[in-house]
Parts: structure tokens; sequence; C-alpha cells
């Protein structure tokens, strides 16, 4: 046990700076001078500096060294306890810092590179993405569904006026409510935007009986001063498949260059939107480069899919034409119509 204890102290002592820097039988002269052959008596050591072992294990780590370190220096070395230990200074190498990896060009900008064929041709359409203009941008205003449902996000304004002239704003919780300030709480998730102003007459009029008198006193309206962002799925031929975040104002042309637009390897003429497993509409995109046709760009609702397949068969077009590229046909296309 004796010697357990000198060989821990010892090798305590050989990795420490140089004040503690002995030989072990320095350390067992040292040990046995103090009259200490036991873990006990080091204890007992420190009783009579009225000490316990939490004080000393304190101070040990005030100290920046570990509690055996500690004994051996200020209870068996006889070190003054307000004098710090030594610091050693260790001189690090200086490593110089690896080259800087060279820029790696993103996924996307790779993949959605227009593709060139024989002759220079491209692919015909897909350039549409590359900038997206201000005016595809979703507008943060605009008409309201008046099958719009109402939900967590959504801030309403509520205008009372008449005997009683009211205004307040009011923001739908994550539990579906809203808090009137003169009413209290009112339960408004799931119902929708045309249902929405009858409900709240009906609530309201317990607390405003004008509002239900002939002829009324009190008018009502309630609006939808801000929707709440809804969350859809672009999926098949994209860069970035996935799940995006995007205005409730947003059509299926907003959420198109969002994502930056099909791949060449994708379909720009059977893009289609998927609404509870059903597909609710298609889009071509040449009624639009072609026609200027906004055909089948709905507004999208929360969860909606827009999916976007391979592209069909193509046929390449060159010579003497307004537009010599490489085009897609659809199923029931051909050179005559």
């Amino acid at each position: 046990m004796i010697k357990k204890t000198f060989l821990i102290l010892f090798a305590i002592l050989i990795s420490s700076s140089s004040l503690f820097a002995q030989t072990e039988q320095q350390i067992k002269d040292k040990l046995k001078s103090q009259g200490i052959t036991s873990s006990s008596q080091i204890k007992a050591e420190l009783q009579r500096r009225n000490m316990t072992e939490n004080d000393a294990r304190k101070l040990a780590e005030k100290y920046g060294i570990s509690y055996d370190q500690f004994i051996a220096s200020y209870i068996v070395g006889g070190t003054d306890l307000n004098t710090p230990p030594k610091k050693t200074t260790t001189i690090k190498p200086i490593i110089p810092p690896p080259p800087p990896n060279p820029p790696k060009k993103t996924v996307k900008k790779a993949i959605t590179k227009t593709v060139k064929k024989s002759g220079g041709l491209t692919y015909f359409g897909y350039n549409l993405f590359k900038n997206i203009p201000q005016s595809f941008k979703p507008t943060e205003i605009g008409p309201i569904d008046p099958g719009y449902i109402i939900g967590p996000g959504d801030v309403l304004q509520l205008y009372i006026w008449g005997a009683v002239e009211l205004q307040y704003q009011l923001t739908v919780d994550i539990q579906g409510n809203i808090f009137i300030p003169t009413a209290g709480q009112f339960f408004v998730s799931g119902i929708a935007y045309k249902d929405l102003q009858k409900k709240l007459i009906n609530y309201l009029s317990k607390f405003y009986q004008g509002l239900k008198t002939n002829p009324p006193k009190v008018f009502l309206d309630i609006t939808l001063a801000k929707l709440r962002p809804i969350r859809i799925f672009v999926l098949g031929e994209v860069a970035q498949p996935g799940g995006y975040n995007i205005s409730s104002y947003a059509t299926v042309f907003n959420a198109l260059y969002s994502v930056g637009g099909p791949l060449t390897s994708g379909s720009l003429r059977e893009i289609r939107v998927i609404r509870n497993n059903k597909v609710i509409t298609k889009v071509d995109l040449y009624d639009y480069l072609l026609k200027g046709k906004l055909i089948g760009d709905v507004r999208l609702q929360n969860n909606d899919m827009i999916f976007i397949p391979p592209r069909g068969k193509t046929v390449t077009i060159k010579g003497e034409v307004l537009r010599p590229a490489i085009y897609e046909l659809k199923g029931n296309e051909n050179l005559q119509k």
C-alpha cells in the first residue's frame, strides 16, 4: 500500500512542472521525514492544517493543478499556501494551415446548366429559370380565397363600429385561438374564411347586443391582415427536391422559380399539381413561353405537391427557322401538330 502510494505520487511529480520534479528516493525520504506512510496519514496532516480533503481539492482546482500535486507540494513539500505554483510555458510548433480547397461548384448550378447537343442547339425553355424576375415573386397582398381555412399563424384584423368602436389585430395562437381583449378567447382554427364573420357575430353578440338588433346598431368586419406561410413539396426532376415554406399567395410558377425550375432531364410540359392524392391540374410551360398564357397556374395550398416527371420524347429543329432548338413533345403530338 505504501509502495503504491509512493509510485502514484512519483508519477504525478514527474509529469508536473519543474517545481515537482524529484526522484523516487527523494519523495520517499521526504514522506518519511514528515512521518507520512499512508493515505490516512495524509488526511490526518490535512486535519492538522484545519483542512478537509474537499478544501484541498478546491485549492488544487484554484491553482490549476491536480489534488495529488497539491498534496505533494503544499502538504509534503511545505510550500506556502499563499504561493501559487509556477507555470511552465510549452512552446508549440507552428504548423502552417493547409492550403484552402478550391471552391466547389454547387450541385444546383452543375445540374441545371443548360445541356447543349450537336450543332450547339439547346433544350427549349429551360433558360426561363436562370433569373427570377420580381413579377414572379408572390405578392404580400391579394384576394383571399373564401374557402381559405384559418389556422395558427394567421393574423386577423377585427373592426367593430357603430354604437361601439373597437379595432384589434389578433394572431391565431398554436392552439387555434384568438384573444379578444373585451370578450376573451375564441377558437377559429379550421373555420373557412367565408364563415368566420358570421361565427364572430354570433359569439360577440353576447357582449355587444347591437350586433343582432333590427336594424343593427353595432357592425363588425373581419379581414386577414397576414396569412401564415404554407408548406409544399416539390419532387421529381429538380435540383433539390423536398419541402419548402412559401407564401400563402404563391402559385405553381412562384414555386417553380423558388426551386430553380426543372432540370433539363425534367418535363416542361407535364408538371402536375397533386392535392389530397389527386392531380388537380397540369401545367404546360410551352403555353406560357409560346403563347403568353398561364394555364393551370393555381394558387397552392398547404401540403400540395408539385411533381415534375422525366422529359418526354424530343425533336430537334434546326436550319432556317425562327427558334432552332430541341423541343419536347407531348404524347399525342407529332410534326403535323
